[in-house]
């Protein structure tokens, strides 16, 4: 399909390279692109090692562990639309939560979802609270599968707790957070939930990402050969 000129309502016909070629001069997909890689590039390492940190902490053993494991992970089962919808209530420019607090304490509101310098950050910040429960359970996981022996005996030589952390906790996380990492980079260069909800790529196209593009192009604007090209270069990312 990525090689043919197809508006559904009509017989496909046969482009060849027409739709890589016109993507490869289209500023709008460009700018889709580095917005995708500009969301990974933050989203990851934020929720690596947010969601370490966490993990670190219920890994211990206090009174109310299962109820705060449990809060952190309910964001990951919540809906995109809803958790779009969500942040929208609070970061919407009139009656949003968090210009009235802003306001409450006499310090200057924002137009944050409307704003091409704050919107990308605040679908950043929705898809790291989304997915931050994931990552907390995952290396949990890894966390309880370390031996104590291995804490045990470090301890008995002297070690604290950040050589126990270096030494122990971080080298035989490798594979768990090589896991993390790898599921994190297919999620990320397939947002699109919360970006047609809360800004629709706009304004100023800000926020448009890949699979927002490939959305409008093919189901929109009925390009269902361009749209399929896109979607063969986010493949390709992906892969």
């Amino acid at each position: 399909i990525s090689f043919t000129d197809w508006d559904v309502l009509t017989p496909p016909k046969w482009i060849g390279l027409g739709n890589y070629a016109e993507l490869l001069q289209n500023s709008v997909i460009q700018r889709s692109i580095l917005n995708t890689l500009y969301y990974a590039a933050v989203t990851i390492p934020v929720t690596i090692a947010l969601g370490l940190a966490i993990a670190l902490a219920l890994n211990r053993a206090f009174f109310g562990r299962a109820f705060f494991r449990t809060i952190y992970y309910l964001p990951v089962v919540i809906s995109a639309a809803a958790t779009a919808f969500l942040w929208i209530w609070i970061f919407q420019s009139q009656v949003g939560l968090l210009n009235h607090l802003l306001k409450s304490a006499g310090l200057p509101t924002q137009n944050w979802l409307v704003s091409p310098i704050f919107a990308m950050p605040v679908i950043m910040w929705t898809g790291i609270w989304q997915s931050l429960g994931w990552s907390v359970v995952v290396f949990l996981a890894g966390l309880q599968g370390i031996p104590e022996m291995y804490y045990e005996a470090a301890k008995i030589d002297g070690a604290g707790a950040r050589q126990l952390f270096r030494h122990i906790t971080w080298p035989l996380l490798a594979p768990t957070t090589l896991f993390v990492f790898v599921i994190m980079i297919i999620g990320s260069l397939q947002v699109f939930g919360t970006v047609l909800i809360m800004t629709d790529g706009g304004p100023l196209n800000s926020t448009t990402v890949i699979v927002h593009q490939v959305y409008i192009n093919a189901f929109q604007y009925l390009r269902m050969g361009y749209g399929s090209a896109l979607g063969i270069i986010l493949f390709f990312f992906i892969l």
